[in-house]
């Protein structure tokens, strides 16, 4: 038999360099994350608005800041940008969670916009690594990034309207589907995940009065949506505004009460409407619709996210509807 080779011993100086490597990559972590966090209070306490600044800026400045203080004594390569991306977002999080700026669930739904945006920042930091006059003249950039964020909410178009609408198909008479419509009572099937992690979720409905003027109120988790009516057509169409909005969700946080400006202003839900269609099956087909903006950039990705969880919402209010109403009929 052939003896194995030997494994070399690891030597001592390997073991220090690898101690020293991780000893800078994690305060630059901490730095970036430091950096992200800054960049962020200035755009919502200056600017108000989030947008591009919080979203792009924040996490790109902190990838750009660690990568810089790294590369001061490290060569940093390509998996070096990717764990540092990693890194300063994860580092990020907790420090958003520690100091009561947001909660672990908007942060989660942030996160996948944070690290490519993290990773960009990084490699933005490669040129400037290559001489120390531009390593020092890097720095300059933060002030004339944190004027252009104040300015954000005056470079941002207005939110859209959007419409999402959900149908279910109730084998029961109108008039007894309509009774359930507006006015329904607890629901008592159990949340589903987004709700139990925190996603505001609706409860029961009550109607004081009746026809147009009457005041629906459609209690959810976090409170109550007021509904003045507008259409009164029994048995056939009930629409609504809506004069006031809960929050869209609870923050899971160490505090007990977070109170993040997104939960105030963001998503705001204007009108909705039930329709109550007959079939050739003799069924009804009911269908809910709301119309609603939201502002958070960029929008494409955070209105995928919330037509998703309307869709949720009315699926759980539509299919309680249809329970009662076949139990009623």
């Amino acid at each position: 038999m052939t003896p194995s080779a030997p494994v070399p011993a690891r030597r001592p100086d390997d073991e220090t360099e690898r101690s020293r490597r991780h000893r800078t990559l994690a305060a630059a972590v901490a730095m970036g994350a430091v950096a992200a966090v800054l960049t962020a209070m200035v755009s919502l306490r200056i600017g108000g608005h989030y947008g591009i600044s919080l979203f792009l800026g924040a996490p790109s400045a902190a990838g750009f800041v660690a990568t810089l203080i790294h590369g001061r004594r490290h060569p940093v390569r390509g998996p070096d940008l990717l764990a540092i991306s990693l890194w300063v977002v994860l580092f990020g999080l907790l420090l958003v969670l520690v100091l009561a700026m947001d909660g672990l669930m908007c942060g989660l739904m942030a996160a996948p916009l944070a690290f490519p945006a993290a990773f960009l920042g990084s490699a933005a930091a490669l040129p400037f690594l290559a001489r120390r006059s531009a390593r020092a003249a890097s720095w300059s950039a933060f002030p004339i990034l944190w004027l252009a964020l104040a300015a954000e909410p005056w470079l941002t178009a207005a939110p859209e309207l959007r419409r999402v609408t959900t149908e279910v198909e109730v084998a029961a008479p109108a008039d007894v589907v309509w009774d359930t419509v507006v006015a329904f009572p607890p629901i008592t099937t159990p949340p589903s995940w987004e709700f139990r992690a925190g996603i505001a979720y609706p409860v029961s409905a009550e109607l004081d009065g009746e026809g147009v003027g009457a005041i629906r109120r459609c209690r959810f988790s976090t409170g109550d949506f007021v509904e003045p009516v507008t259409v009164w057509d029994p048995g056939r169409r009930l629409a609504f505004d809506v004069l006031e909005n809960p929050a869209p969700m609870i923050e899971t946080s160490f505090y007990e009460q977070l109170e993040a400006p997104h939960l105030q202003h963001t998503f705001v839900s204007e009108r909705g409407e039930f329709v109550l269609e007959p079939t050739e099956r003799g069924t009804i087909r009911l269908r809910g619709t709301t119309w609603y903006r939201q502002r958070l950039w960029p929008q494409v990705y955070w209105n995928a996210i919330a037509d998703r969880l309307i869709h949720r919402i009315h699926g759980r209010v539509l299919e309680h509807i249809r329970d009662v109403a076949e139990d009623a009929g």
